[in-house]
């Protein structure tokens, strides 16, 4: 034991100290999926621009857009990955040090680190108005990279290379500097109230808009989405709004049926369109526009968000509330005597309770507002029945998932109702303005 502990700490240091005595290769983005194995196993310096959103945490590649496999992202040393994905990697032991295929990643922890922890991972959490705002985060950042690159195996076969899906090359980091963060238009605090407005086509005019939306193949990506934009912007000239496609983002739908879909929403999330057009044959090579519509969605807000000059800082919490079994004793028979009724009420009405309690051990003062709460349905496993709630501050400066549980080895023979609910595991984000 004590020689392999030994020799692992030999060879974490031996590649630390080489680390830091070598001098990195600077590369481009480009560089890196260019000529993934020219700088396999290599240290690295890039500087870019960083992707993260649900199930992605990767460089930025412009210029070569169309380039596939991308570089996936991951921090060395203790520091968790910031998104959630089949990587699996949202917490880690501290002081441990992520190792890839056997090689242990140090990672620099100084000012430089925690400002681009904080500046990537701000974001709006709750709906502007009705509408979901996805990956709405509100700084683009760009930095300086240091690490360790890894390549795919290309071709890349699937779950065969790094990150999500095994979708990508890898970056390791050891070190980030030079951070900027570039404010994005979306809206931080403030209430939101969104209206809809559709117009019906008729043949003709889906015809007229259909003929617009071009098939691109052959071309780069920046080329296709400038074709594949003509058909939404003709359609926002029915209500006189000129459209630039790099003051929003496009997607366009696959058919489904005999229907085929293509939206556009603006980079505030205040604004989008979608137009349908439905075919009567989509299998055809001439398929014919029947009709269809366009709906135009527009959000106002009813209370002012925060001023774009206010710097947003956001914390993520996560924590597991390890109850002894004579603690969780001592709470059944505090209900059993009528305290704490809560308890073995509505999976609603325990979780807001037990948000309290995590927010009492976390130091944080809730809001004042939430939207009403999702609860997924409780689950039975290894003999004891858990229930997740997620709750969202209206104004999307803060959102929580708490789980509750209630313990089988208190039911001695009765039904889960009279088992009082304890909280067991929370996580949360909670987003301040910085002085």
């Amino acid at each position: 034991m004590a020689a392999r502990f030994i020799s692992a700490l030999f060879s974490f240091l031996a590649f630390s100290s080489l680390s830091l005595a070598q001098a990195p290769i600077t590369v481009t983005p480009c560089d890196l999926v260019n000529a993934p194995h020219t700088y396999s196993g290599k240290l690295v310096e890039v500087r870019a621009r960083v992707n993260l959103a649900f199930e992605d945490f990767s460089l930025a590649q412009p210029g070569c857009e169309d380039k596939y496999p991308g570089v996936w992202l991951m921090y060395g040393g203790d520091e968790p990955t910031p998104t959630m994905s089949t990587v699996n990697d949202q917490s880690r032991k501290p002081g441990s040090v992520m190792r890839v295929n056997g090689i242990p990643i140090p990672l620099v922890h100084d000012e430089a680190l925690k400002l681009f922890r904080k500046r990537l991972g701000a974001l709006r959490t709750g709906p502007i108005g009705d509408r979901p705002c996805y990956d709405c985060y509100l700084y683009r950042v760009t930095a300086t990279i240091k690490g360790v690159f890894f390549a795919a195996q290309t071709p890349v076969q699937p779950f065969a290379g790094y990150g999500h899906l095994g979708c990508c090359h890898l970056l390791a980091i050891e070190q980030v500097s030079d951070v900027q963060a570039e404010r994005t238009p979306i809206p931080m605090g403030g209430t939101f109230k969104c209206e809809s407005e559709t117009k019906t086509l008729d043949a003709v005019e889906a015809q007229r808009l259909n003929a617009l939306d071009k098939p691109c193949p052959g071309v780069s990506f920046r080329q296709c989405q400038d074709l594949r934009f003509e058909e939404i912007a003709a359609a926002a000239k029915l209500w006189n709004d000129p459209l630039k496609l790099q003051d929003g983002t496009l997607n366009v739908g696959e058919i489904a049926g005999k229907t085929s879909n293509e939206s556009w929403e603006s980079n505030d999330k205040l604004k989008a369109y979608t137009v349908t057009i439905e075919l009567d044959d989509p299998d055809k090579t001439e398929s014919k526009a029947t009709g269809g519509s366009i709906t135009r969605e527009t959000c106002k807000s009813t209370v002012s968000p925060l001023p774009m000059s206010a710097v947003v800082n956001c914390r993520n919490l996560w924590s597991e509330f390890r109850s002894k079994k004579d603690d969780v004793e001592v709470v059944a028979r505090r209900v059993a005597t009528g305290e704490e009724s809560w308890r073995v009420g509505p999976t609603a009405g325990a979780s807001l309770k037990a948000l309290n309690e995590a927010a009492a051990i976390w130091g944080i003062t809730l809001s004042r507002e939430f939207l009403p709460v999702d609860c997924e349905k409780s689950m039975v496993i290894e003999g004891d029945q858990f229930a997740w709630c997620h709750w969202m501050a209206k104004d999307g400066m803060q959102s929580f998932s708490v789980q509750v549980t209630r313990f089988g080895y208190l039911r001695h023979g009765r039904q889960w109702a009279s088992v009082p609910w304890v909280l067991t595991r929370g996580n949360g984000l909670v987003c301040s303005v910085e002085p």
